[in-house]
């Protein structure tokens, strides 16, 4: 191994001080070889439970990693075009704004496509059917746009629900599905999941 693990774990526990973490696991890899994983700290500040490498974390918008990688490998593997509009995708995406028709895959990625952000997340009432994201995508249509598409950068979390349902409808797969069949099984990230209640069933 090239580096001191001791200075790693010094750097590490220093962040942790500054940035007030109580936990997180780190891994460093190396190829397809991981070299080294340990955790630091707790995931329940109540309980004192330890990090271990295999603890899973909520990813929030890490998700949008995913998005973005399998839209490129829809892209390889069908021939999309990023710089089409999205209703050639999804015929029944549309907003209250007429110029929702001019949106593109490119300005969705990008955070140019001129779509405000949300401010529930949902985060306490979670949908887990195949069904989720196109119901959440027609219920789009009483949003205005801040201005014209490909004007300027604003981060959209919405942009990237309608990304997900772009990759479910050109997969076959559900969002779901597609990440864990064609990135984090590939990648032998057998403790990730992108649904809560998978992880609920884990832990029984």
């Amino acid at each position: 191994m090239k580096y001191s693990e001791k200075k790693l774990e010094e750097v590490i526990q220093k962040l942790m001080f500054l940035r007030d973490i109580p936990g997180l696991a780190v891994a460093v890899g190396e190829g397809e070889e991981i070299l080294y994983a340990k955790g630091f700290g707790v995931k329940n500040v109540d309980t004192g439970e330890p990090v271990e490498p295999e603890t899973i974390f909520h990813m929030a918008s890490v998700t949008k990693l995913f998005v973005g990688t399998s839209i490129m490998q829809l892209r390889e593997k069908k021939g999309i075009a990023l710089h089409k509009p999205v209703v050639e995708y999804l015929p029944y995406f549309r907003l209250k704004d007429e110029r929702y028709k001019k949106i593109t895959l490119f300005q969705l990625l990008s955070h140019f496509s001129g779509m405000p952000d949300c401010e529930d997340y949902g985060w306490d009432k979670p949908l887990f059917d195949d069904q989720a994201l196109e119901r959440y995508v027609k219920g789009l249509d009483d949003l205005t746009l801040l201005w014209e598409p490909g004007e300027r950068f604003y981060y959209s979390n919405p942009a990237y629900e309608v990304l997900g349902d772009v990759i479910a409808k050109l997969s076959g797969e559900s969002f779901e599905e597609y990440v864990k069949n064609h990135i984090l099984k590939p990648l032998k990230m057998d403790n990730s999941t992108l649904l809560t209640a998978q992880r609920r069933d884990r832990e029984r």
